[in-house]
């Protein structure tokens, strides 16, 4: 499944919290992330298509977080 925000298409795995300190991290508001991937995409559509599999689209514009991730991800997209 990928998130759709800002132009941008994106799906990422959490990292459990399973140290007291990943845990303490959480609690302020804080959140890893690994195997982050994007891709520019002007448009939201449910399901696109990547080779022969469909892969399901959410909008997670509402999310002003993730908005702000998506914005970041997009301003970024060129840097290694």
């Amino acid at each position: 499944m990928l998130k759709w925000a800002e132009g941008v298409a994106f799906s990422y795995i959490d990292i459990l919290q399973a140290t007291e300190s990943l845990t303490n991290d959480f609690l302020q508001g804080r959140m890893y992330w690994s195997d982050v991937i994007s891709a520019s995409t002007s448009e939201d559509k449910p399901v696109t298509r990547v080779g022969t599999v469909d892969i399901s689209v959410i909008d997670v514009t509402p999310n002003s977080f993730l908005r702000q991730v998506a914005r970041w991800m997009k301003q970024h997209k060129h840097e290694e």
